[in-house]
Protein backbone atom coordinates (compact mmCIF):
# COMPACT_ATOMS: atom_id res chain seq x y z
CA UNK A 1 0.00 0.00 0.00
CA UNK A 2 3.13 2.23 1.04
CA UNK A 3 4.34 1.59 -2.80
CA UNK A 4 1.30 2.30 -4.29
CA UNK A 5 0.36 5.64 -2.87
CA UNK A 6 3.84 7.15 -3.20
CA UNK A 7 3.58 5.78 -7.17
CA UNK A 8 0.29 6.48 -8.65
CA UNK A 9 -0.08 10.12 -9.59
CA UNK A 10 -3.07 11.81 -8.19
CA UNK A 11 -3.72 13.76 -11.29
CA UNK A 12 -6.64 13.73 -13.68
CA UNK A 13 -10.32 13.01 -12.91
CA UNK A 14 -10.82 8.96 -13.22
CA UNK A 15 -13.04 8.79 -9.94
CA UNK A 16 -12.36 4.75 -9.89
CA UNK A 17 -7.93 5.27 -9.89
CA UNK A 18 -8.38 8.11 -7.48
CA UNK A 19 -10.63 5.98 -5.22
CA UNK A 20 -7.96 3.49 -5.88
CA UNK A 21 -5.60 5.92 -4.61
CA UNK A 22 -7.13 7.44 -1.19
CA UNK A 23 -7.52 3.46 -0.26
CA UNK A 24 -4.09 2.59 -1.24
CA UNK A 25 -3.08 5.85 0.75
CA UNK A 26 -4.97 5.59 3.95
CA UNK A 27 -4.14 2.06 4.06
CA UNK A 28 -0.61 2.98 3.58
CA UNK A 29 -0.70 5.59 6.45
CA UNK A 30 -1.97 3.47 8.96
CA UNK A 31 1.26 0.89 8.22
CA UNK A 32 3.69 0.35 11.26
CA UNK A 33 6.64 1.78 10.52
CA UNK A 34 6.79 3.52 8.00
CA UNK A 35 9.20 6.81 7.64
CA UNK A 36 8.13 10.30 7.92
CA UNK A 37 9.47 10.81 4.23
CA UNK A 38 6.77 8.45 3.24
CA UNK A 39 4.09 9.71 5.63
CA UNK A 40 4.63 13.03 3.90
CA UNK A 41 4.30 12.16 0.74
CA UNK A 42 1.16 9.65 1.14
CA UNK A 43 -0.25 12.83 3.09
CA UNK A 44 0.23 14.81 -0.12
CA UNK A 45 -0.45 12.13 -2.55
CA UNK A 46 -4.05 11.95 -0.71
CA UNK A 47 -4.91 15.57 -0.31
CA UNK A 48 -4.09 16.46 -4.02
CA UNK A 49 -6.24 13.44 -4.82
CA UNK A 50 -8.91 14.14 -2.49
CA UNK A 51 -8.90 17.77 -4.04
CA UNK A 52 -9.70 16.09 -7.74
CA UNK A 53 -12.43 14.06 -6.39
CA UNK A 54 -13.72 17.53 -4.91
CA UNK A 55 -13.76 16.50 -1.27
CA UNK A 56 -11.45 19.78 0.15
CA UNK A 57 -12.34 19.50 3.59
CA UNK A 58 -10.59 15.94 3.74
CA UNK A 59 -7.83 17.76 0.91
CA UNK A 60 -7.13 20.52 3.32
CA UNK A 61 -7.17 18.10 6.06
CA UNK A 62 -3.86 16.01 4.71
CA UNK A 63 -2.52 18.92 3.74
CA UNK A 64 -2.50 21.07 6.78
CA UNK A 65 -1.08 17.92 8.49
CA UNK A 66 1.53 17.52 5.69
CA UNK A 67 2.89 20.89 6.69
CA UNK A 68 2.67 20.74 9.98
CA UNK A 69 4.81 17.46 9.55
CA UNK A 70 7.21 19.23 7.51
CA UNK A 71 6.96 23.01 7.55
CA UNK A 72 9.33 23.51 4.94
CA UNK A 73 7.81 21.28 2.08
CA UNK A 74 7.32 23.37 -0.57
CA UNK A 75 5.22 20.69 -2.13
CA UNK A 76 3.12 20.10 0.70
CA UNK A 77 2.93 24.25 1.04
CA UNK A 78 2.32 24.34 -2.56
CA UNK A 79 -0.65 21.86 -2.43
CA UNK A 80 -2.01 23.55 0.26
CA UNK A 81 -2.74 26.92 -1.19
CA UNK A 82 -3.91 25.46 -4.02
CA UNK A 83 -6.44 23.47 -2.19
CA UNK A 84 -7.64 26.97 -0.40
CA UNK A 85 -7.64 28.27 -3.62
CA UNK A 86 -10.57 25.62 -5.01
CA UNK A 87 -12.15 26.19 -1.81
CA UNK A 88 -12.73 30.13 -2.35
CA UNK A 89 -10.14 31.06 0.14
CA UNK A 90 -7.76 32.59 -1.97
CA UNK A 91 -6.60 35.29 0.99
CA UNK A 92 -5.58 32.19 3.06
CA UNK A 93 -3.80 31.00 -0.12
CA UNK A 94 -1.71 34.24 -1.00
CA UNK A 95 0.77 33.97 2.44
CA UNK A 96 1.63 30.35 1.72
CA UNK A 97 2.68 31.12 -1.87
CA UNK A 98 4.42 34.40 -0.72
CA UNK A 99 6.65 32.06 1.23
CA UNK A 100 6.79 28.99 -0.93
CA UNK A 101 8.48 32.03 -3.51
CA UNK A 102 10.71 33.62 -0.89
CA UNK A 103 11.93 30.07 -0.57
CA UNK A 104 12.33 28.95 -4.47
CA UNK A 105 10.61 31.13 -6.73
CA UNK A 106 9.72 28.22 -9.45
CA UNK A 107 7.34 28.68 -12.19
CA UNK A 108 4.87 26.85 -10.18
CA UNK A 109 4.13 28.72 -7.46
CA UNK A 110 4.54 31.96 -9.53
CA UNK A 111 1.61 31.08 -11.68
CA UNK A 112 -0.72 29.54 -8.99
CA UNK A 113 0.03 33.06 -7.09
CA UNK A 114 -0.83 34.59 -10.26
CA UNK A 115 -4.19 32.54 -10.63
CA UNK A 116 -5.30 33.70 -7.63
CA UNK A 117 -4.64 37.52 -7.67
CA UNK A 118 -6.62 36.94 -11.01
CA UNK A 119 -9.30 35.42 -9.02
CA UNK A 120 -9.49 38.46 -6.45
CA UNK A 121 -8.84 40.47 -9.64
CA UNK A 122 -5.56 41.58 -8.44
CA UNK A 123 -4.33 42.42 -12.12
CA UNK A 124 -1.30 44.37 -11.58
CA UNK A 125 -0.33 41.74 -9.00
CA UNK A 126 -0.86 38.86 -11.09
CA UNK A 127 0.60 39.98 -14.23
CA UNK A 128 4.66 40.19 -12.89
CA UNK A 129 4.09 36.66 -11.55
CA UNK A 130 2.55 35.04 -14.31
CA UNK A 131 5.47 37.42 -16.68
CA UNK A 132 8.30 35.33 -14.25
CA UNK A 133 6.66 32.42 -14.27
CA UNK A 134 6.78 32.44 -18.17
CA UNK A 135 10.61 33.21 -17.88
CA UNK A 136 11.13 30.38 -16.24
CA UNK A 137 9.18 27.95 -18.03
CA UNK A 138 7.05 28.27 -21.06
CA UNK A 139 4.14 26.29 -20.49
CA UNK A 140 1.12 26.62 -21.94
CA UNK A 141 -0.64 27.20 -18.58
CA UNK A 142 2.15 30.51 -18.30
CA UNK A 143 1.15 31.82 -21.67
CA UNK A 144 -2.71 31.52 -21.51
CA UNK A 145 -2.82 33.75 -18.27
CA UNK A 146 0.33 36.53 -19.56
Amino acid sequence: AVRSCLHLSPDGYDRARLTTLVDACTEGLGSPGISRFEKLNMLINRGVTFRNLGAFDLSLSDLTEAVNLDGEDLTAIKMKAWTLREMGRQLEALPLYDLAIARSPDAQALLSRCVVNIDLERYSKAFPDCERALTLERSADALYFT
